[in-house]
Formats: C-alpha cells, structure tokens, sequence
C-alpha cells in the first residue's frame, strides 16, 4: 500500500500520532470522544473508559524503541501547525480521524459525506509534509475526503487522497470497540 503498511513498529524511530480521534487528551473526563468513536455510542459509559485508543496502544507497544509524538487537539490551525510539526521528519505520521457519535448514528443525518470539521484540513496539512502516512479511519458510515458536491476538494474523485508524496495508506477500522487501538 504505497510503502506505508505493513510496518514493523521496531524499524521505526519516530512516530506521529495525530488527529481528534487519536486519543484522549490529558484532563479530559472519560469516555473521551476517541473511545466514544470507537464505541459507536453502543456501550454504556463505564465499559467505554476501557477502550485502548490509538495513542495509547502505540505509546505503549514504542516504549524504549521509538519516541511517538502525539498531537491530540487538532481543532484550530494551532493544532495542525502543532501536529505538522510532529508529523515532519517522522518515520510515520498516523492521522486518526472520522466520525464522532454526535455526527453519526440515529438521528444524525449528514447532507454531505465528506469526513466533519477541519479533518480534511487536518490531513492535507500532514500528507504535504511528505512523510509516510497512514490514515486510520474511525466511522460508521460512508465517508468521502473531499469527493462530496460542495467540498472544496470537490471533484468527485477524493483528491485529496493524492496529495503528497511519501506514500499513504487509508486504514478503515469501522467502530472497533475495545480493542481497536491495539488492533491497530
């Protein structure tokens, strides 16, 4: 997959983990909206607080091996300045993004499928770094990056998914529940 799956986590250095649904930030009470992802929404609180994000799967399985820079709150230009920095010079920059269970479920109707908020900015911002990158992509619906009518990707052809040239994989994980992060 363009060089950038399968990777075995001990060649690796360096490693960015980024996205909104990467992890769960520091103080922010749990659930947190990762695991709420990964759940689907379909667990009761206190059972979602044991899921193992992506983050904390890999901070795990690198420790003494490898330094993985993580870039969690990446809502305002700040944050994707914060996690292109992270991401340049990496062996690997992991995007995590998709679809929160406030933007997908019962009653959730979406008008466009293109993924919410500034992702798609978000993975721009990455894949121009020029750094391998491997998109994981938490959901439950169908997304497009930048293939809906009124994006600014528009084109009908996710576009976006051409953009740079370190090589990119996209990784559909669907709602993975528990053990999704380590599945990872």
């Amino acid at each position: 997959l363009g060089g950038v799956l399968p990777k075995t986590l001990s060649h690796l250095k360096q490693v960015a983990v980024v996205g909104p649904l990467a992890g769960c930030a520091e103080g922010v009470a749990q659930p947190c909206d990762a695991q709420r992802a990964m759940a689907g929404g379909y667990n009761p609180d206190p059972a979602m607080a044991q899921i193992v994000t992506v983050a904390d799967a890999l901070t795990k399985r690198l420790v003494g091996s490898g330094v993985v820079n993580v870039v969690l709150d990446t809502s305002t230009s700040q944050g994707v300045e914060l996690a292109v920095n992270a991401s340049t010079g990496a062996d690997l920059a992991i995007v995590v993004v998709g679809d929160t269970d406030g933007s997908c479920g019962e009653s959730d109707d979406r008008m466009e499928l293109d993924l919410i908020g500034n992702q798609l900015d978000l993975l721009e911002a990455v894949l121009k770094t020029g750094t391998p990158t491997l998109t994981v992509l938490i959901h439950g619906r169908p997304v497009t990056f930048g293939g809906s009518p009124n994006s600014k990707w528009a084109g009908g052809s996710n576009g976006l998914l051409s953009t740079g040239s370190g090589g990119h994989a996209v990784l559909s994980i669907w709602r993975p529940g528990e053990a999704g992060g380590e599945a990872v």
